[in-house]
């Protein structure tokens, strides 16, 4: 079974299959569970093949993830309680049904908007899904990221259940959290969030990279570009293979970290430490999904563009001072732009000509003359 295929970043893909990366049983069970491209009935299928051609292993109890005895075992009980959640989601009595549409929209700083969002409650499921095909062929699905469809019980309004599907309208991921759930059951579905893995990435310090959209990382900002500054994966070689110094104490604590990560860390861990510019400020966080990293291979424009010499100053191309100088070559750039779009707002009026570039330049010329 090809479990490259359940990668959603081209790059970790192509880099994993340079390596013959050989997958564990835990490991390629992961994978399928996290991929954002495949339907609900392609993981089931997934997993089956996984039971019928690898050998059972177990896994050690961790910080939220109970001890699992047998993965062949995890497998098929989380398949069937999935396919018993769907026929649930179906069940029409004491219930009413709401959507929400993601759509990719330029226009908003995260890259995407969100229609109706659960305004409007539908008696039966098939009331809403036809209201779900309305909207998609108004948008066009090409524009549609994912809808997610809620079941909401009459009697407890607290009780509810939520799956996404994608433009297709083939479930894509179920949220049962909020439906009355055995404890086996809980733990069942928290399993694969209480997880964490150290896949080999090809990235290194410096990098532009972006988010590839992903049902684990829609919720960050997909239109933005990022400068890497490290990966929760890296262990200290790594780090200073990167161009992080031997002796500063971030570099020294990742081995230990690593280890921290392999015994407890879940999901929320598998994240990575970047640069990015929101309101002309340059700014630094832990954020994202790693697995959703690609190298971005666009052209940068407006204040976006401080991350190319924030990227040399950080692959050792450039000083500091130059990095500062570049800064404010490109922050003058760019208030130009803006002062020359004022302007030419501004003289619409016509009683404004006094604010005209050729005023400014006739201007400065006289106080030059001017002994």
């Amino acid at each position: 079974m090809d479990i490259y295929r359940f990668l959603d970043s081209n790059d970790i893909r192509a880099h994993l299959q340079s390596l013959r990366y050989d997958f564990t049983l835990p490991e390629a069970a992961f994978l399928v569970w996290q991929c954002a491209t495949a339907p609900l009935s392609e993981k089931h299928a997934a997993w089956r093949e996984l039971i019928k051609t690898m050998p059972d292993c177990r896994m050690e109890r961790r910080r939220n993830m109970c001890e699992i005895q047998s993965m062949h075992g995890f497998l098929q009980e989380y398949i069937e309680l999935e396919e018993k959640l769907l026929r649930d989601f179906h069940r029409e009595s004491d219930a009413v049904y709401f959507y929400s549409v993601l759509l990719k929209d330029e226009h908003f700083p995260d890259g995407f908007s969100e229609s109706e969002k659960y305004e409007r409650a539908f008696p039966t499921l098939s009331d809403c899904l036809a209201t779900v095909k309305e909207e998609i062929c108004d948008y066009g699905a090409e524009d549609i990221l994912h809808v997610c469809m809620k079941r909401q019980l009459l009697s407890k309004p607290n009780r509810s259940m939520s799956v996404c599907l994608n433009n297709r309208l083939e479930v894509m991921d179920i949220d049962a959290f909020r439906s009355p759930l055995t404890k086996r059951e809980q733990e069942l579905l928290g399993a694969f969030e209480g997880m964490w893995f150290a896949f080999p990435t090809p990235f290194k310090r410096g990098d532009l990279v972006c988010q590839k959209h992903s049902l684990k990382a829609w919720r960050f900002p997909q239109n933005v570009c990022y400068v890497l500054d490290s990966i929760t994966t890296w262990t200290n070689r790594e780090m200073q293979e990167s161009g992080f110094w031997g002796n500063r104490s971030d570099t020294q604590d990742m081995d230990r970290l690593h280890q921290m990560l392999l015994k407890d860390g879940d999901v929320t861990d598998m994240s990575f430490s970047a640069y990015s510019v929101e309101d002309r400020q340059i700014i630094f966080d832990n954020v994202g999904w790693y697995l959703s990293l690609e190298r971005f291979e666009g052209t940068l424009t407006g204040e976006q563009r401080a991350l190319y010499p924030l990227r040399d100053l950080l692959n050792g191309k450039i000083r500091p001072d130059m990095f500062l100088d570049a800064l404010r070559v490109l922050r003058a750039d760019e208030e130009a732009k803006n002062t020359a779009w004022i302007r030419e707002n501004l003289l619409y009026h016509k009683d404004m000509s006094y604010i005209s570039a050729e005023n400014a330049e006739e201007e400065a010329c006289e106080k030059e003359e001017t002994p």
